[in-house]
């Protein structure tokens, strides 16, 4: 695939700019590389083949050892099946290398699943660990096919090379192992096309850092700055809203956790909600924003957690984006992190969300509303959704197929209307930035206008139907640029479409409209 230009130029600015360990994590990937790798996986190799598991937990000593980490975790699961041959047999097929990048997602999806049941006391295991040890075992019997590997490194790549994610991604890429896949993946296509060794480039892609994060920092890495601050000034300056609106959706974000932003088709809801996420993580990046899209065959068991078949005939109980991110959100308490939920109003809402509705209340996010899950994998496990986590919606009022919005999810919510922006100072100067000539800007705004009060006048559409602005948000550019043919293009294949679509019993109404948005000046 070709790589966007900026993407290629966004990586290389960050692998020429970061230093050689910027951070924890990066120390922890460097010990891994050359002889340390190669000795853990000769040490899995080992005991893929029969040897101990004790002998393989002991080889993970170059890891991290924290409680919640790696080493720590297979020194205690070597400790809970030495005497459960059973249980380490299973052990080893996870840890043998994978023949194919299929076989290798499954594998990591697998091992997560059974380390969720391996604790004798019922409690889950620590999961999220699954393609982080599985990746460590791989890259150290075959360095040249698979990658070392931690959630947050992808989210870092997906915010610098969104297209090679995207290109990669086989749905959204929701499970561990689709996500180890696609990291693994992308990492040779940017080596590739930037003539950067691979590793060298995984080393540099790795979580955000920030000064101080290293002891040993060089005087030049001790100045360098988090990447992409993000504030609400930023996002004034990015979305066509006045900051006393931002300010109000941040004032009804920290009220409620949970807010919804409702309007008609084309004034960038999703766009907006995208930077309001940013603002309020503090940086432009996706390490801790997730995004899911609603739609009508969407349900519980893909939200939050349900069975699935596996390749053997069988399910396998398996957590959604929703428990996922909640988990996320759980290890990294101190920071916010991000739902989006786009067009959230297309789905059924009360079985997407089952016993969540409650859950996600902002006075319930506490331990001691904690509920049994409709599919708990134990009878002692409850859930509550952490108190760092935010939800922020986008609903189009202007689609006839969709209910009205169930009032359990409107008491949950805080809904924020978004306007179509024409007479906004801030759009019209959007347009003369980008070199929109003083003609075609009026014939925007004051066509746009008078087409938007008819529309809100009908009885039978009404202010949710009105058009939003982003359909004339990217004009062309360059010497050469024809603006007038560019919005005879916009009005004849966006708008007037959707035109006949509002009034598809009254079809000159529709034309009569559009001739009017083609009148010469």
């Amino acid at each position: 695939m070709e790589i966007p230009k900026v993407e290629l130029e966004r990586v290389r600015s960050r692998y020429e700019t970061r230093g050689d360990h910027p951070g924890w994590a990066s120390d922890w990937v460097a010990t891994m590389d050359g002889d340390t790798s190669r000795q853990v996986g000769e040490a899995a190799r080992l005991f893929a083949d029969g040897g101990g598991l004790t002998q393989f937990a002991d080889s993970y000593r170059p890891l991290l050892g924290g409680p919640n980490w790696d080493a720590p975790f297979l020194r205690t699961l070597a400790d809970e099946l030495a005497r459960d041959e059973e249980g380490v047999e299973e052990l080893r097929s996870f840890v043998r290398l994978p023949a194919s990048e299929d076989e290798a997602s499954a594998r990591v999806d697998g091992f997560a699943e059974w380390i969720r049941g391996w604790r004798r006391d019922g409690s889950e295991g620590p999961s999220y660990l699954s393609p982080m040890i599985l990746s460590v075992c791989w890259h150290g019997q075959d360095p040249g096919r698979w990658r070392l590997y931690t959630s947050s490194w992808l989210t870092s790549l997906r915010s610098e090379a969104a297209s090679v994610c995207r290109h990669h991604r086989s749905g959204a890429g929701k499970s561990p192992g689709e996500r180890y896949v696609e990291f693994n993946r992308a990492i040779p296509d940017l080596s590739s096309a930037l003539g950067i060794e691979s590793w060298a480039l995984t080393l540099k892609m790795i979580g955000r850092w920030k000064p101080g994060d290293q002891a040993n920092a060089s005087a030049d890495d001790a100045t360098e700055k988090p990447i992409d601050d993000y504030t609400i000034s930023a996002a004034s300056a990015d979305i066509f809203l006045d900051r006393a609106d931002i300010e109000r959706l941040f004032s009804q974000l920290r009220r409620k956790k949970n807010v919804v932003l409702q309007g008609p088709p084309g004034t960038g809801k999703t766009f907006i909600a995208q930077r309001l996420a940013w603002a309020l993580a503090e940086e432009r990046s996706m390490e801790r924003i997730e995004a899911v899209q609603f739609h009508q065959s969407y349900g519980y068991e893909d939200f939050a957690r349900g069975y699935r078949p596996t390749e053997d005939g069988g399910f396998v109980l398996r957590d959604g984006p929703f428990l996922d991110f909640c988990e996320r959100a759980r290890q990294d308490d101190e920071r916010p992190h991000v739902l989006l939920i786009d067009e959230i109003n297309r789905g059924n809402l009360s079985r997407i969300f089952g016993e969540l509705l409650m859950l996600i209340e902002a006075d319930k996010r506490l331990e001691e509303w904690a509920v049994r899950l409709a599919y708990p994998r134990a009878a002692s496990e409850r859930f509550h959704v952490p108190e760092n986590l935010y939800l922020i919606g986008t609903m189009n009022t202007a689609d006839r197929s969709l209910a009205l919005v169930d009032y359990a999810l409107r008491r949950r919510f805080a809904f924020f209307t978004v306007e179509p922006a024409f007479g906004r100072a801030k759009f019209r100067r959007h347009l003369e930035e980008r070199g929109v000539p003083a003609s075609v800007r009026n014939r925007i705004g004051e066509r746009l206008t008078a087409l938007n009060e008819t529309i809100a006048e009908d009885s039978d559409l009404g202010a949710g139907f009105r058009i939003g602005h982003s359909y004339f948000c990217d004009p062309p550019s360059g010497e050469s640029a024809d603006y007038d043919r560019w919005f005879e293009e916009v009005v004849s294949f966006d708008i007037e479409p959707l035109l006949d679509e509002y009034w598809f019993d009254r079809p000159g109404t529709a034309s009569e409209a559009a001739a009017k948005l083609r009148l010469a000046d």
